[in-house]
Order: structure tokens, then C-alpha cells, then sequence
């Protein structure tokens, strides 16, 4: 049986992905957030053989809800129930700040930076995740 995870930042409009192989966090891609997404991240569960998925959940630096909480939560059931692995909900505070922070110093352009963003996002929410294991 495979080991990975696979890490997931989901945003109204981009949708992050992170796997980690053997305890190893690597961005994997971003999707555009339309009406093919769960049938999109179904297909990256399977194809990355991932044995549970991590889902980052929004909340405030004082651990309350924000107002993409309840929609990320309903997101969650209904890629439980798409998937044939667990979903387990990440906190994911600061997630996004941090990811632009590390693409930053690694010199990318402001387009290269937007185009990783969600990924690097997930990277970390899987980073922290695991770390907690």
C-alpha cells in the first residue's frame, strides 16, 4: 500500500495540489476552481495513489472560522465522498502569506509567483501536516 498524501489548497478560483511521497513534500500542480474540479481531483487522488487526503481550512490566527470556512467544510464532504480515501481538514493559517514569502526569495517573477502560489500554499499545509504526525 502507497504512503502518499496528497495536500490540497482550495480557493475560489485556483485549487493547489502537494503530494508527499515517503514523507517528502513536492507541488504537484493547480487547477482552475470550475465545474470538472472534483472530478479533476479525484482523477490526482487515484493517480497519486494517495492512501488520504489533507485539506487546508481556513480559520483566523485565534483559530475561529472565516467567512470561506462553511464552504470549505461543504467542499470536504463532498470530496469524501468523490475519493475513496480519507479527507482530514489542515488549518491552513497563513498558508498563502507564507507560500508568497518563500517565492519570493527564490527570485521567481510576479507571474511565476501566481502561477505557484497555491501549490507552494499546499506544500506547506502538507509540511505541517505531516509534522504533526
Amino acid at each position: 500500500m502507497t504512503n502518499k498524501v496528497l495536500a490540497i489548497d482550495y480557493g475560489r478560483e485556483r485549487v493547489g495540489l502537494a503530494v508527499a511521497s515517503q514523507g517528502v513534500p513536492r507541488g504537484l500542480q493547480t487547477l482552475t476552481n470550475d465545474a470538472d474540479i472534483m472530478d479533476r481531483l479525484a482523477a490526482a487522488v487515484d493517480a497519486q495513489e494517495a492512501r488520504v487526503v489533507v485539506l487546508g481550512l481556513p480559520r483566523t490566527s485565534d483559530g475561529n472560522d472565516t467567512a470561506w470556512t462553511g464552504e470549505v467544510r461543504r467542499f470536504a464532504e463532498a470530496l469524501a465522498r468523490a475519493v475513496k480515501v480519507p479527507v482530514t481538514l489542515q488549518d491552513e493559517f497563513a498558508t498563502t502569506a507564507e507560500a508568497k514569502a518563500r517565492l519570493t526569495s527564490r527570485k521567481l517573477s510576479a507571474g511565476e509567483q501566481k502561477a505557484l502560489v497555491d501549490q507552494e500554499a499546499a506544500v506547506i499545509l502538507l509540511e505541517e501536516y505531516l509534522s504533526a504526525l
